[in-house]
């Protein structure tokens, strides 16, 4: 009995020495790699990118792999990339963190590609052109606003890049029936400059209108007399003055609406031509009118009155011719018998040293003023027939002059 209770002993010593001998030998357990993650495109930006992921168990943080070169830390489920390129593709991968010091955990490799594209710059439209108004020497340019548009940058027939903030512009002193070239874009304003991009250039191309050819003047004349007339007409639309011409003669700038003729010959048809001329500062866009015409005669000369004659003081060697004073007549030609003429200034002439009981033709026409000539001409000539008196006889001595009937001589 004795031996078998060491006997016992020994068998359960030998089974503990086994047993601590088997705990000896067994391997502890391996870690354990964490699951990567799968992260999506929560939200997308022109510069931004937001991330997100479901939890992975035991991790304790993450890592985003940007571009194969850029490594950033989260320790959430979501995380915001920034600074970005607009319109620009982008590759993500990430992996989870083990806690630090863990025997049961590794480190998750990197996950599968995310592919993105951030979003691009919204580009402005371009503006589109329009011509509000083309003259021969200018032209006026309008667009509608561009949303987002701070400026507008423009060219003008390869001119240097000008800037405005308006919706219009106006180029002067160009050429007319010329062809132009305008180039414009929108540029974004201050609160777009970082989501949006400046338009595409538009071109329109522009043509002024030749030269406006100004009405042509009515014409009409007043005022005609011997010597002259008045040429009239209407006012012409944009004229600055006007110029006429007489018979072909060299032009004459008038500012007036008419022009008075003076001078010229009675009885005569004169042509007239007038035309409207633009002001000197309208000449980029009007040329002259064509030439009006109007023909206008000068009255004939007036002719003077006629003398009315009477002879007085009738003796047998002497008589005189009287007449009343002739309006405009500036003297008086005198003819006896047929003999020259001889100016007389006053109303009468006394013919002496006559023959007696003869009879005499006086003629007499008025002249006028040397001043009046272009107005007015001589007279048709008056005549009277006047007989001297028959001459005392030899036996007459007291000089008698009761035979005589006229009035005494003056």
């Amino acid at each position: 009995m004795h031996h078998d209770m060491i006997y016992r002993k020994t068998l359960l010593f030998a089974a503990v020495i086994i047993s601590v001998l088997t705990a000896c030998n067994k391997k502890a357990p391996e870690p354990v790699a964490l699951a990567a993650p799968s992260p999506e495109v929560a939200v997308l930006g022109i510069d931004k990118v937001t991330l997100l992921w479901e939890t992975v168990e035991n991790a304790e943080s993450y890592r985003i792999l940007l571009d194969e070169k850029t490594v950033i830390k989260a320790s959430g489920v979501c995380a915001v990339i920034e600074n970005l390129t607009s319109g620009t593709e982008y590759k993500v991968m990430m992996k989870s963190i083990a806690p630090e010091g863990s025997s049961q955990w590794l480190d998750s490799g990197y996950g599968p590609v995310l592919t993105f594209v951030t979003k691009g710059k919204t580009v402005l439209q371009t503006p589109e052109v329009e011509v509000y108004e083309a003259e021969p020497s200018s032209v006026t340019l309008v667009w509608e606003p561009v949303k987002k548009a701070g400026m507008y940058v423009y060219t003008f027939n390869g001119g240097a890049q000008q800037q405005t903030t308006e919706t219009s512009v106006t180029f002067d002193d160009l050429n007319f029936d010329t062809e132009y070239v305008f180039r414009i874009k929108a540029v974004p304003d201050e609160q777009s400059v970082e989501t949006a991009l400046e338009s595409a250039w538009g071109e329109t191309t522009v043509k002024t209108p030749d030269r406006y050819v100004l009405d042509t003047p009515v014409l009409s004349v007043s005022d005609i007399n011997t010597n002259g007339f008045t040429v009239n007409w209407n006012e012409v639309p944009d004229a600055g003055s006007y110029e006429y011409s007489v018979n072909g003669s060299p032009a004459v700038a008038v500012d007036d609406l008419k022009a008075v003729l003076t001078g010229l010959t009675a009885a005569t048809e004169y042509t007239v031509t007038v035309r409207a001329v633009p002001a000197v500062s309208d000449q980029g866009s009007y040329v002259a009118s064509d030439w009006a015409q109007i023909k206008a005669t000068t009255n004939g000369l007036i002719v003077l009155g006629a003398p009315v004659l009477k002879s007085e003081n009738v003796l047998a060697t002497q008589f005189t011719v009287k007449w009343e004073a002739v309006e405009h007549a500036g003297s008086y030609m005198v003819s006896l018998n047929g003999g020259e003429f001889i100016s007389v200034s006053g109303n009468s002439r006394t013919f002496t040293d006559l023959s007696t009981e003869t009879a005499y033709t006086v003629k007499v026409k008025a002249v006028p003023d040397a001043s009046q000539t272009g107005t007015y001409k001589e007279s048709p000539l008056s005549e009277i027939s006047v007989t001297t008196k028959q001459g005392p006889s030899p036996d007459d001595k007291g000089g008698d002059l009761s035979d005589f009937d006229e009035d005494p001589i003056f």
